[in-house]
């Protein structure tokens, strides 16, 4: 249960967040207990196909823009792994996909980062990185704002499932170990640099991960560990290997349009780097921030035995 004690009442009614008659009920329930276990969503930052920021990205649902096409030459010479046989050693039977633009565009001195360090760096650390620096000017946070606010107790956890960067050590035998990042490096590299000293976690439930981390991030502002969290993910396609292994494993549609489980054959891998900054409800309505969005409740739970390990179960889903 969250807490708001007495001189939090009286600023935030100094402040005219709370009405009189609010402010005395919260005074009446005890021990200035507040009954709101709400989450506030106070910045929100992202880097998506054909939207290089959130407000595109909208603009891009509401449209109905289909952003998924062929694979970029840039990316990898998709005719070397492509075939049009579902399954065959070696070959990845989609040559589609959703793909960010610019995820090779790093300016390593704005982080106060080396260039060579730069170039160990996996690109989805990078890219959050920049787009945890959006999150934060979007809601004028700066880090000594942060520092004298909250101390530096803002909990970061970060989602992510492939890391493919690091299989391009087998392809340049002669740069080996040119990546020496980790899933944790995602998460540790964005307290490093904003000066945050409590939890940084790196969280990989697969499918699920970036729920599980809102689901963490949020357990952690309720049980007041953390007083600011910040929640991010990432999913970038850079490796052939990716999608000669969903090929292999069955899970890649053919063609664009068709859907998993309906009318198609499989899924089209899509990218996106995006972060969240949480707050309790009655911590934001203090601090009088911005509120994009309310989390009314999160819970995590696990499918069990089903028809397949790949096979999603629908009483999970329902529970």
């Amino acid at each position: 249960m969250t807490t708001m004690t007495r001189a939090e009442i009286l600023r935030a009614l100094q402040a005219n967040v709370l009405t009189v008659e609010r402010a005395k009920e919260l005074l009446r329930e005890g021990p200035q207990q507040s009954r709101d276990r709400r989450i506030a969503i106070v910045s929100i930052a992202g880097r998506f196909p054909g939207a290089g920021d959130v407000e595109t990205f909208w603009s891009n649902l509401k449209a109905g823009r289909d952003c998924v096409g062929p694979i970029p030459p840039e990316r990898w010479d998709n005719q070397q792994y492509f075939s049009s046989t579902k399954g065959e050693r070696g070959k990845s039977s989609c040559p589609w996909g959703a793909f960010i633009d610019g995820v090779d565009r790093f300016d390593p001195t704005f982080f106060r980062i080396s260039p060579r360090e730069a170039q160990l760096m996996d690109p989805q650390e990078r890219l959050l990185l920049q787009v945890s620096w959006t999150l934060f000017e979007r809601i004028g946070y700066t880090r000594r704002a942060i520092a004298q606010r909250y101390a530096g107790k803002v909990g970061v956890f970060t989602a992510s499932m492939y890391h493919p960067y690091m299989t391009f050590e087998t392809d340049l035998p002669s740069k080996a170990s040119m990546s020496v990042a980790s899933h944790a490096s995602i998460a540790n590299r964005i307290s490093h640099f904003f000066e945050l000293t409590w939890p940084s976690v790196a969280i990989d439930t697969m499918c699920s991960s970036s729920g599980t981390a809102l689901h963490v991030a949020c357990q952690s502002l309720l049980s007041g560990e953390s007083a600011l969290a910040l929640v991010g993910a990432s999913n970038l396609s850079l490796h052939p290997f990716k999608y000669v292994a969903l090929s292999q494993a069955g899970l890649l549609a053919s063609q664009p349009g068709l859907r998993s489980f309906g009318d198609g054959d499989g899924f089209i891998p899509g990218e996106a780097v995006a972060a969240v900054l949480l707050k309790r409800l009655d911590r934001a309505l203090e601090d009088r921030d911005p509120i994009v969005a309310l989390i009314s409740s999160t819970a995590v739970n696990h499918k069990g035995h089903s028809d397949g390990f790949n096979v999603p179960s629908s009483e999970a889903i329902a529970n």
